[in-house]
């Protein structure tokens, strides 16, 4: 198993002398354009390597709007609309949708984070939302709305009771849990290792990439859980790294 970092610009790591790869890959570096991502795994690939997470897994699970279909029963009612949509069409396909306030929008790929939420069904605030969405990330394809749920809370200041599993293979390799590393309950007393290894069999089975990281959280005052996000191994946030790599040495040893 190999860990590839790319510290400095591609054009330079690509011109340096490689040492040949002989096995596994996994791409951890910082988000890449899709071109970018290209140009290194055919680097890798070309000396002995072979990335795990390549470039079409890299851009389904980068993209909501084109993984979503397949978590979708797992998950809150979401709906992908063009980004050159007007906002009375928006808030138009929000109603027809029933999908229910409060509501996120994002781009496919990135959100404005707190000021991606949408309290209100109100025009003026969906116009000030896609404005500052096209600001910030134009040229981006489409808006990703969301319905928002309420989930488990605890600690102070109150923190998310979510559970982060890293999958390769279809089989749990790593977990985390905690947006700050916070100790969770019992995945396994709870309900979540179930929850997570139905979603995951269900991904398998749908032909998902071979390596994939999940969050999950449980719905405040009803004890079901709900997928939070499917992210990219590439660049996603690990916490506990010298766990991680030795967790993927020894699934692929």
């Amino acid at each position: 198993m190999h860990e590839l970092h790319i510290r400095d610009t591609v054009g330079t790591f690509v011109a340096e002398k490689p040492q040949p790869f002989d096995g596994d890959v996994i791409l951890r570096t910082d988000r890449l354009t899709e071109t970018t991502y290209e140009m290194v795994f055919d680097f890798v690939s070309k000396h002995g390597g072979r990335v795990i997470n390549d470039p079409t897994s890299n851009r389904l699970l980068s993209n909501f709007a084109l993984h979503y279909p397949m978590i979708a029963t797992f998950s809150p009612k979401a709906i992908i609309l063009p980004s050159a949509m007007p906002p009375r069409e928006i808030l138009d396909q929000v109603r027809a949708s029933n999908i229910r306030f409060p509501i996120f929008i994002k781009t496919e790929m990135k959100s404005l984070k707190s000021d991606s939420v949408l309290a209100e069904p109100t025009l003026d605030a969906v116009t000030i939302l896609a404005a500052k969405l096209h600001a910030a990330f134009d040229p981006f394809a489409t808006f990703v709305v969301k319905e928002m749920v309420k989930l488990d809370e605890a600690g102070q200041p109150p923190e998310t009771l979510e559970y982060r599993s890293f999958v390769v293979d279809g089989e749990i390799v790593h977990r985390e849990g905690g947006r700050r590393g916070m100790a969770l309950p019992d995945p396994s007393a709870n309900g979540a290792t179930d929850f997570i290894s139905r979603v995951v069999f269900a991904l398998t089975q749908a032909g998902f990439p071979r390596h994939y990281i999940i969050d999950v959280a449980k719905i405040a005052g009803t004890g079901d859980f709900i997928v939070v996000e499917i992210k990219d191994a590439q660049f996603t946030k690990v916490r506990d790294h010298e766990r991680y790599w030795q967790a993927m040495g020894e699934f692929f040893s």
